[in-house]
C-alpha cells in the first residue's frame, strides 16, 4: 500500500472524533478500561538467573496448557537459556503457540554466534505449540 493513500488525504476531523461516544466517555472519566471489563491482569517477571532449558521446556509444553499457572492469554519478554550464556532470546506467547527464538549474541566470533543461534532455531521450532 503506498502511504499517500492513508496518510493526509485531510479525511481526519479532530471535531468529529471528539464527539465520539468513547472519547466523550475517556474524558469524562466514565470509561471502564479493558482490564476491569475483562478481568485482564498482568505481572513482569525479572531475574538474573538464566531458565533451565529443560524445566523451560516442561512449562511450555505441559504447564501452559494445562492451566496449571491460570489462563495465560499472551506473554513476552526477552530470555537467556543457561546452556546458551552468550545468546539473548525473545520469548513470544499467545493461546497455545510458543515461540523462542535467538535475538541477539553476545560474542563477536561469527562462527559461534552462527552455531549457537541455529541450536537455538531449532529449538524454536519444536516449542510451537500450535
Amino acid at each position: 500500500m503506498d502511504l499517500g493513500d492513508v496518510l493526509g488525504t485531510g479525511l481526519f476531523d479532530l471535531e468529529r472524533a471528539q464527539q465520539a461516544p468513547g472519547w466523550v466517555l475517556e474524558l469524562n472519566g466514565d470509561h471502564v478500561p479493558e482490564t476491569e471489563e475483562y478481568g485482564i491482569s498482568g505481572t513482569v517477571f525479572r531475574s538474573d538467573a538464566p531458565f533451565h532449558p529443560g524445566r523451560l521446556w516442561e512449562f511450555a509444553t505441559v504447564g501452559l496448557d494445562s492451566g496449571a499457572y491460570g489462563r495465560i492469554l499472551r506473554s513476552k519478554g526477552f530470555l537467556r537459556l543457561a546452556t546458551r550464556p552468550r545468546v539473548t532470546g525473545l520469548w513470544s506467547q499467545a493461546g497455545s503457540v510458543a515461540r523462542f527464538e535467538p535475538s541477539g549474541a553476545r560474542d563477536t566470533d561469527r562462527a559461534v554466534v552462527a552455531a549457537t543461534a541455529g541450536v537455538f532455531a531449532l529449538g524454536a521450532a519444536r516449542i510451537a505449540l500450535g
